[in-house]
């Protein structure tokens, strides 16, 4: 990952990581079986039910779609990234 950091590698080791602890839950296993087929790699958050993904503003709502027709009770949001960082007030 060190070599080459890109997001879709990132995702993709965070996703193999998941996979192999067997980690997923029902729920988002369907969130994985429904975006995998778009080529949108989702993995899990290391803390509570959460799957994420990175993907490009132009991106996003067919993506959106797909989840709100086949993941019934999904709770979608969609936010930026900062690329500032942490800062000391």
């Amino acid at each position: 990952l060190h070599r080459e950091l890109t997001p879709l590698r990132f995702l993709s080791y965070s996703r193999r990581f998941t996979e192999h602890l067997g980690l997923v839950t029902p729920r988002l296993r369907r969130v994985f079986d429904a975006t995998d087929p778009l080529g949108c790699t989702f993995t899990m958050a290391m803390f509570g039910e959460v799957a994420f993904t990175l993907q490009r503003r132009e991106e996003v709502e067919p993506i959106l779609d797909v989840l709100r027709e086949r993941v019934p009770g999904s709770h979608p949001v969609v936010c930026g990234v900062d690329t500032v960082g942490a800062l000391l007030l």
